[in-house]
């Protein structure tokens, strides 16, 4: 019937193309194609190893960024003040970093905040500390002043 005609013509007319390609390009053409995927593949390798560069760099420059905001902050807030920082700090870094150094800037910016917060325990140690040698001086001035009396 009409269907087979059809894929009869159909056939014929893809033989009669290649016929005519190999004709009038001549065999080169599979090696040409071959080259071509070859460049191509290179290209997208490139392409890739560019797009992990860019995204390494900014997710560097983010995370670093962030970790120092994150160090600033733990330097100057009251720990209870860290919490908020560090929810602020990731949902930031994860607005703004892409691509494939997304984890590599991620393990970064977590040391940054380890810094962060032994940095304000270190701080916090310091302050207790400090309050405690001036209660111990009130209560000695206080101790000395009952005596007096």
């Amino acid at each position: 019937g009409e269907a087979e005609w059809a894929a009869a013509v159909a056939a014929a007319r893809d033989e009669a193309l290649k016929r005519f390609q190999s004709v009038s390009v001549g065999e080169g053409r599979a090696a040409f194609e071959e080259k071509l995927e070859a460049a191509m593949r290179d290209e997208q390798a490139r392409a890739e190893q560019v797009r992990a560069a860019k995204s390494e760099a900014v997710c560097a420059r983010v995370a670093a960024s962030l970790g120092a905001r994150l160090e600033a902050g733990a330097r100057s807030g009251a720990p209870s003040e860290l919490a908020p920082l560090l929810e602020q700090t990731l949902s930031d870094y994860l607005a703004q970093s892409h691509g494939p150094a997304q984890q590599a800037g991620l393990k970064q910016l977590v040391a940054s905040a380890r810094g962060a917060v032994e940095a304000t325990l270190e701080r916090a140690r310091r302050d207790a500390e400090e309050r405690a040698k001036e209660d111990l001086r009130r209560a000695s001035a206080e101790h000395a002043m009952a005596l007096q009396a």
